[in-house]
């Protein structure tokens, strides 16, 4: 419904492509979860700058999918580009910073 009314680089519709990805990456569909949380990415990065925090949440979901396909390199690097975007626009005790520095944490602990 989003798509048909709303223009391309409409804020409302990066959110529609995380929950819908949300649901590929809940049934293990990687490829379309990947497809949508780029999608999504773009559209973000249309609207705002590419440093706003809605940037780090989609790249933080994209480090989780990468993880979840075991391709820890991959996720590392994604998390890490959503941390550097959360120290650069939130305080260091934010939840998102906190977050970012857990999912790191966690790609480590993953990799032994």
């Amino acid at each position: 419904m989003r798509i048909k009314t709303l223009k391309s680089n409409h804020p409302h519709l990066a959110t529609s492509y995380i929950s819908i990805g949300c649901d590929y990456f809940n049934k293990d569909d990687y490829q379309q979860t990947l497809e949508l949380y780029n999608t999504a990415f773009d559209t973000i990065k249309k609207t705002f700058d590419e440093s706003y925090s809605d940037v780090a949440i989609c790249l933080n979901d994209i480090g989780c999918l990468y993880k979840r396909q075991e391709n820890y390199s991959k996720a590392l690097e994604f998390h890490q580009q959503a941390l550097n975007i959360c120290l650069d626009y939130l305080l260091e005790h934010h939840p998102d910073v906190g977050q970012s520095h857990c999912n790191i944490s966690n790609i480590y602990h993953c990799q032994g």
